[in-house]
């Protein structure tokens, strides 16, 4: 129970933490003036509905719905303006994001779900949708689903008076990308010696790194029952390599999310002579794929800073070998034939760590963590046991990307 409650506080700690990223920008009241200040980056999803702005960095937070100012941008970065767009069929005011300005104008909404929606804003300030809806098909091998890109047409028209673009136009995606450059070509066109607006943050490029880890584990099996004794503490070390996704332009730049796959071989022994029918006190060796997928959460938006770390482990339990037949059974508690162990275990992991910027292409970082692995044995539903893993890492990483 204590470990429920400590987890939930750390969950909602991080989750009220990950969205305090201030930086320099300026909001536009509906009266048009302009006041600079420090705008609360929360991404994409959250910014399309509030904004939280300071007039300095230590002032007291102001918030604004769409409609109650005009727009808002983060110095030469993102912008937001308030708009009304169709949600769930009713007309909801949001704060769009603009990705150009110009000849033409694409902005785009990202939900919570990040399916993102784009739009054309024309000349008369109305939106234009711009749809890649799916219908279902029947064939013989059964139901498949086509894109109906009515992107596609939607653009040809309003770019009509350049049919140079079409071919471009047919080969184009429903991103931001793509919609960007195809609207900056127009605009180009239109205007040679002008040049338009290109809302994007030139320093928020998702960066992409891989390195090898070393880990060491102290592991710790309970059983959740009473069973005169107990399990032994077992320590090891573990090896394997680390992938880390950071600075993605659709979250706050704290925010970086870490991928694993870790090598141990563990053997598990039963503290204690209790069982005097048992002359082997040795469980099971496990041989084993640790594989954490978690979150980060930097302290300070530096290239080296502590943070906190939190998410899922699954493991993947290849190889392993039971020693004394009547240990293992009454551990167990039940007498079916053959006694097994699931390949598969889950749990949950949280950890704090230090990231150090070694260069512009290496770096380590030294991360201590706990995890609660449920299902010792994993065959059965009414499994209680689980683990208590407590680890220490250290990886050196690669920027690839």
């Amino acid at each position: 129970m204590k470990i429920k409650i400590l987890l939930c506080l750390f969950l909602v700690f991080f989750i009220q933490i990950s969205y305090a990223q201030y930086k320099e920008g300026y909001i536009i009241t509906n009266n048009n003036d302009t006041i600079s200040g420090f705008i609360n980056y929360e991404g994409p999803a959250q910014n399309a509905f509030n904004c939280d702005f300071r007039k300095s960095e230590n002032a007291a937070t102001e918030s604004y719905a769409p409609g109650e100012i005009k727009a808002f941008r983060f110095i030469d970065s993102k912008y937001f303006a308030s708009d009304e767009i169709m949600i769930k069929e009713t007309l909801t005011p949001v704060f769009l994001e603009w990705l150009i300005m110009g000849e033409a104008n694409v902005l785009s909404f990202t939900p919570a779900n990040l399916k993102i929606r784009y739009f054309l804003k024309l000349d008369d300030g109305s939106l234009v949708e711009l749809k890649n809806s799916a219908i279902s098909k029947n064939a013989s091998s059964g139901t498949y689903e086509i894109n109906r890109k009515e992107y596609i047409g939607q653009l040809k028209y309003q770019f009509n008076d350049e049919p140079s673009l079409y071919n471009q136009i047919e080969n184009s995606s429903l991103t931001a990308k793509s919609l960007i450059k195809i609207s900056k070509k127009y605009h180009d066109l239109k205007c040679p010696d002008e040049e338009c607006l290109i809302f994007e943050d030139k320093n928020r490029k998702t960066s992409l790194y891989i390195g090898p880890t070393l880990s060491f584990i102290a592991s710790k099996c309970d059983l959740n029952k009473d069973i005169e004794g107990d399990f032994s503490l077992v320590t090891g070390f573990g090896y394997g390599v680390n992938l880390k996704i950071g600075n993605s332009p659709i979250l706050p730049p704290k925010i970086s999310f870490l991928l694993g796959a870790t090598f141990y071989d563990l053997l598990y022994e039963y503290d204690g002579d209790f069982f005097y029918y048992v002359d082997d006190y040795r469980v099971a060796s496990i041989k084993y794929i640790r594989i954490p997928a978690s979150i980060s959460y930097k302290v300070f938006n530096k290239p080296s800073s502590p943070y906190i770390n939190a998410g899922a482990t699954v493991n993947y339990r290849y190889d392993y070998k039971f020693y004394d037949e009547m240990l293992v059974r009454r551990l167990y508690g039940q007498s079916l034939d053959p006694v097994s162990m699931s390949k598969i275990q889950a749990g949950f992991n949280v950890g704090l760590g230090y990231e150090i910027n070694i260069n512009s292409k290496f770096g380590a970082d030294v991360l201590c963590s706990y995890e609660r692995i449920f299902r010792f044995w994993g065959e059965s539903v009414s499994d209680k046991s689980f683990l208590n893993n407590f680890m220490g890492n250290l990886t050196f990483y690669y920027r690839i990307r």
